[in-house]
């Protein structure tokens, strides 16, 4: 970052002063005859970007006088006039090694040589077409900037390289621990190649704030690299990876490469990334979805999980501060439905503050239900928007009394309802959560024909929740390219995990079918996706619910580890009567409806509310009231649209 003011003037008078010593240095050489060299001024103040420079890149004092003579004539026109008094040469008005070399003390060969520090950081640069030692030298702009006391900016890296300014927001512990543990890494044993280390984890910005920490443990900043702005051309990656680690070097901050638009490109993309990284011999750190492993060096994998529901709790009260002690149990059970990062977390707070007041509201019992409130519905929907990209969001509008099935059922229904608003108490406090994260979340099977009331059960127990239901097709998440599947699955369940969202599986049998025999490497991969699949299950701590037809076709492993199965039978009769006493509103207009006569339909409850909606349009169209001959013409259309005949045995007595 550039100077402070009062600092920048006083680096630009120091600056000023040891450009006057130098040139009279050079004036008194050549007036002497160029007998003897020009003496050091170390016993000068140095100006404070030129002794910063020195430092951070090594440089002899030498060196030190050959980039101050560069900055010499770009600052100081009465310089040129010097460099050519100083060669004999009135075309030589510019600063060159030979003279350098000529004129000072302690002058020597190697700070022309590549390797060196003033040309191999580019620190310099020389005129092409001439010899080394009496080549034009210039100082690089960026540098000039740099020296003088100011931002400058590269050209070359403009967009590639942004600056890190950290959120503030404290990490969790947990993460606190890997960010230790990569800070070791970055600082390398002298004379190795540090390894690229790889932050792994589904949120983007916590894997940056861990790099953030990582890098405040060894006292530097952090710079990123947009890697999709990289060039394509290989050719030049050395020059670019050079000018991104002196860029480091300068403002004094580690490399963090986050992928996120990288993975969400061609595969091709990553080449000019692994080719730059290849050519940086600098620490870097990677943050991604998934490891990546697509570059010339040894990669270190640190996995970086969502902070744990305890440290989620306590992130809650640190962000809320004093309003924290109102909210009762309300913490607790955002901790365990939602599961957010540090910085959403906060985030969250401080919107939900907003909305619902600065003051707090008791609304008995010494709650703030109001900041409640905001609060769970402000994570709701901050928290759905990945997930709104990846499977569909279905409005949950239905109640328990919209469910008829027999009792063993509803009880099996209220029972998965209960554990999931338990959860924190029985996993946390009382100790039941597995190993590994199990047993957070609960899975469950919808088993029945199609409209037997699987996905309006789903939609119960989202409306019990106040959680979002998603449903996910299964059919359409499969991919023919092997890997595709599970990496469909992985950005299902991480954004869903964040939204602490309801997933329903339709047609759960296209995947949790019989795993086959393998006979080649796609059954390979394609049972190596069901055991993807079946880990994650285990792993979610939210509801799973996973709807099929085929019970029959599930493999019986898979079954074994579902803690509820609920079986939706197809309705008999006085279940069919139930349904169409909810299927006709009290504010819908009817006139001698014979629900016992209606019963005897034998068709599914999805079949009953279609018939008794086009019935009601019938009776709207005619302005009459819904009568059960209008009825009897929906309930025909409806067979022609299943492609059945209606028995007449079935509707005897509509009419």
């Amino acid at each position: 970052m550039p100077l402070h003011p009062d600092v920048a003037g006083r680096n630009q008078r120091m600056l000023a002063a040891a450009v006057l010593r130098l040139m009279t240095g050079l004036h008194n050489w050549v007036d002497g005859g160029r007998v003897g060299q020009v003496q050091g001024a170390d016993s000068e103040e140095m100006p404070l970007q030129l002794e910063r420079v020195t430092r951070l890149f090594g440089l002899s004092s030498f060196e030190r006088r050959v980039l101050l003579a560069a900055v010499a004539f770009e600052i100081d026109s009465t310089f040129a006039s010097v460099c050519a008094a100083a060669h004999a040469d009135d075309r030589m008005g510019y600063p060159t090694f030979l003279l350098m070399l000529s004129a000072f003390e302690d002058a020597h060969w190697d700070a022309l040589s590549p390797s060196s520090p003033l040309r191999s950081w580019n620190l310099i640069t020389l005129a092409q077409g001439e010899t080394v030692a009496s080549s034009r030298m210039r100082i690089d702009e960026r540098m000039l900037h740099f020296l003088l006391g100011g931002q400058g900016e590269n050209t070359r890296l403009a967009g590639v390289w942004q600056p890190v300014v950290a959120s503030g927001v404290p990490l969790a512990t947990s993460q606190e621990q890997v960010a230790t543990r990569i800070a070791a890494l970055l600082t390398p044993m002298e004379g190795t190649l540090p390894p690229v280390i790889e932050i792994l984890g589904a949120d983007s910005a916590s894997r940056q704030a861990v790099a953030i920490a990582a890098a405040a443990n060894c006292g530097l900043g952090l710079g990123r690299v947009v890697p999709h702005l990289l060039p394509g051309s290989a050719s030049d990656h050395h020059g670019l990876a050079r000018l991104l680690e002196r860029e480091a070097v300068l403002e004094q901050r580690a490399i963090f490469v986050p992928m996120d638009d990288l993975e969400a490109a061609e595969g091709a993309r990553t080449t000019p990334l692994s080719a730059l990284l290849e050519a940086i011999s600098a620490p870097v750190m990677l943050g991604a979805e998934a490891p990546v492993r697509v570059f010339g060096r040894e990669t270190v994998l640190f996995e970086l999980k969502k902070p744990t529901v305890c440290e989620q709790s306590n992130l809650w009260r640190e962000a809320l501060g004093s309003r924290a002690s109102s909210l009762n149990g309300s913490l607790d059970r955002l901790s365990t439905h939602f599961n957010l990062s540090s910085e959403a977390i906060y985030r969250n707070s401080a919107m939900s503050i907003a909305l619902s007041g600065e003051e707090p509201k008791d609304s008995g019992g010494g709650e703030d239900k109001l900041l409640a409130d905001s609060l769970w519905n402000t994570c709701r929907t901050q928290s759905r928007v990945r997930l709104d990209k990846l499977a569909q969001r279905v409005e949950a509008d239905a109640g328990w009394d919209d469910l008829i099935l027999p009792a063993s059922e509803m009880r099996v229904l209220r029972t998965i309802a209960l554990q999931m608003q338990h959860r924190m108490r029985v996993h946390e406090r009382w100790g039941f959560r597995g190993t590994g994260g199990r047993g957070m979340g609960l899975t469950a099977i919808f088993a029945g024909q199609s409209g037997t009331g699987k996905t309006t059960a789903a939609e119960v127990l989202a409306q019990e929740l106040r959680l979002d239901l998603f449903r996910v097709d299964l059919s359409h998440t499969i991919s023919k390219y092997i890997g595709e599947t599970s990496r469909n699955l992985r950005q299902i369940f991480d954004a869903a995990e964040e939204a602490g969202a309801i997933l329903l599986f339709d047609e759960a049998d296209a995947l949790f079918g019989k795993r086959s025999e393998v006979r080649d490497s796609h059954d390979r991969f394609a049972n190596a996706e069901v055991s993807y699949l079946l880990q994650r299950l285990e792993l979610y701590r939210g509801l799973a619910i996973l709807a099929t037809n085929m019970k029959q076709a599930i493999d019986q492993a898979f079954l074994r580890r579902v803690r509820f199965v609920v079986q939706f039978p197809f309705p008999d009769a006085a279940m069919r009567e139930a349904i169409w006493r909810r299927a006709l509103p009290a504010e819908a207009p009817t006139e001698a409806i014979n629900f016992h006569a209606l019963s005897l339909l034998s068709v599914t409850g999805a079949n009953i509310r279609n018939i008794a909606l086009n019935g009601a349009f019938l009776a709207a169209a005619e302005g009459t009231p819904i009568r059960m001959a209008h009825l009897l013409e929906a309930a025909h259309a409806e067979a022609d649209k299943l492609e059945r005949a209606v028995p007449e045995s079935e509707i005897e007595g509509w009419v």
